[in-house]
């Protein structure tokens, strides 16, 4: 599984990879291309536990990250960190790196993890909050599907 894992990752940045080379991308579009890719790395790898790795990624991709005058050009970089310190057992070290831009409806899933860092780090009662906020969000999104294919079968 581990193997399948990169080698999707890897087939999916060659690909990307390939397009830009059929349509010419600019610099911008081929760094935006490689920060992608460093920064999907930096999730798959503490999936294994492989933290160094996931921290080296994460330098690379701040390192790219940072010279864009964006102000949520550090919000994957940030949360991906807080990640990997969650994952390695330090939430109070997790907790800066889920700013105020890491909410519920920007980034659900990160979100997710901003909860189990608050929690972890004993402020339960916004934990709870962000907690509720995301499973009512994956509940309502789960039910819109299903009324979908609910529709087109009858």
């Amino acid at each position: 599984e581990k193997a399948d894992a990169l080698s999707a990752l890897e087939q999916s940045h060659k690909y990307s990879r390939a397009a830009q080379s059929e349509i010419n991308a600019d610099e911008n579009q081929i760094r935006n291309t490689e920060s992608q890719f460093l920064r999907q790395l930096a999730w798959y790898h503490p999936l294994f536990a492989e933290f160094d790795q996931a921290e080296e990624k994460l330098a690379q991709h701040y390192e790219m990250q940072r010279k864009k005058q964006d102000p949520s050009a550090m919000d994957h970089y940030n949360a991906l960190t807080g990640m990997v310190h969650l994952m390695k057992g330090n939430a109070r070290a997790a907790e800066p790196f889920f700013t105020d831009n890491i909410t519920v409806l920007n980034y659900p899933y990160y979100a997710y993890f901003k909860g189990l860092t608050l929690k972890m780090a004993g402020n339960v009662q916004e934990a709870e909050k962000i907690l509720k906020k995301v499973h009512n969000m994956s509940s309502s999104e789960i039910n819109r599907e299903i009324k979908k294919g609910y529709r087109r079968k009858y």
